[in-house]
């Protein structure tokens, strides 16, 4: 007998995993105040070395912009951004499929994951992430079908 309420897993950074990321995102900001939206801000995402049948030329991610004109998603990392994070496929495929489950021990251990993948050369996070509030639950929201 098969768990009907377990959730379909896709493959990080696949079309599927980034309409997922973007339906996350935008209910949040539907449901954000005016006051979260009053500044602009923009974050980018970029995935390196991904796999050939996910990006022909190696580097896939994305972009979002929120602000009081609203929201915007782009299915490719930008530069012009205020909070950007670049790392091997690898490497943010395991903090992706990481659930944190509210647990501050299990924050922490993701936290840690990310400093040794910034030691090791493998991840940087560059600028400030002022929009975390907004986008809080997200992370688990996807981690949690993600493969």
């Amino acid at each position: 007998m098969s768990d009907t309420s377990a959730p379909q897993l896709v493959e990080f950074a696949s079309p599927a995993w980034i309409d997922a990321l973007e339906r996350a995102m935008r209910r949040r900001v539907e449901a954000a105040t005016p006051e979260q939206l009053a500044t602009p801000h923009s974050i980018s995402e970029a995935y390196t070395d991904a796999p050939a049948h996910l990006a022909p030329g190696g580097t896939l991610g994305f972009t979002v912009r929120v602000g009081p004109d609203g929201f915007e998603f782009q299915r490719r990392p930008a530069d012009d951004v205020d909070y950007r994070i670049v790392g091997t496929y690898a490497t943010i495929r395991e903090l992706a499929r990481y659930v944190v489950g509210g647990d501050p021990a299990r924050a922490k251990e993701l936290s840690d994951l990310a400093r040794a993948a910034i030691k090791a050369g493998t991840l940087t996070m560059e600028g400030r992430q002022a929009a975390a509030s907004i986008f809080e639950g997200v992370h688990d929201e996807v981690a949690r079908i993600t493969a």
